[in-house]
């Protein structure tokens, strides 16, 4: 079992019983907002990560192929 912060200063400053839950309440509903907001950042941030490497993956695909298949055909000097 964890005690938190809000918990502590409850018991060190007397405050009624009441007032006491609400701020532990509070504190956890909080904690809870952090965690899923973090979360949400993540689920964002993998799959935007992922479009932008595909995207930068075709791309070098792209110029490769391109620089093949002109080395292939020069044309000569003459």
């Amino acid at each position: 079992m964890s005690v938190s912060l809000s918990a502590i200063a409850c018991i060190t400053t007397r405050v009624d019983l009441d007032t006491c839950c609400n701020l532990i309440n509070v504190a956890e509903g909080v904690m809870a907002g952090a965690k899923t907001a973090v979360a949400a950042s993540i689920a964002t941030a993998i799959p935007t990560a992922m479009t932008g490497a595909a995207y930068f993956i075709e791309a070098d695909k792209t110029v490769l192929a391109t620089a093949r298949k002109n080395s292939f055909n020069q044309p000569s000097n003459a």
